[in-house]
């Protein structure tokens, strides 16, 4: 099986880098469940949340723009710690708030998807340094 990176073959930018795009997919569903917070919880709760949530874009901007594979893996491996904090932070809310189904389910989705293709990034870096 072969692993497609970008979207669109012919332009490699980081806004058609496919972990970069789902990555700003899960921001915005962030955003749409923090708005559903109670309004005491949504400064704490909700505020590191989207820290953790925008981190993860954040991330593989960064090491996107880095120049070796090295500086780049690292970035990549941040991204995906943002990520598994995310993860906490979606089981926190479900338990605490109890979000919306179908919406939990999404977000429970997009991390996973965003999971494989950050793993995914991180081994096709490591091969590009050897």
């Amino acid at each position: 099986m072969t692993f497609c990176i970008y979207i669109h073959m012919g332009k490699k930018t980081l806004k058609n880098l496919l972990v970069y795009q789902k990555a700003e997919l899960i921001s915005d569903l962030a955003w749409e469940i923090v708005k559903i917070l109670p309004h005491r919880e949504n400064h704490p709760t909700g505020n590191q949340f989207i820290r953790c949530i925008d981190s993860i874009s954040a991330n593989i901007s960064e090491g996107y723009g880095r120049f070796t594979y090295k500086d780049k893996t690292h970035y990549f491996i941040m991204a995906r710690g943002s990520l598994n904090e995310a993860e906490n932070w979606r089981k926190n809310l479900e338990k605490r708030y109890h979000l919306p189904e179908d919406t939990n389910h999404k977000l429970c989705i997009l991390l996973k998807e965003e999971s494989y293709l950050i793993n995914r990034y991180i081994k096709y870096l490591r091969s590009q340094q050897n």
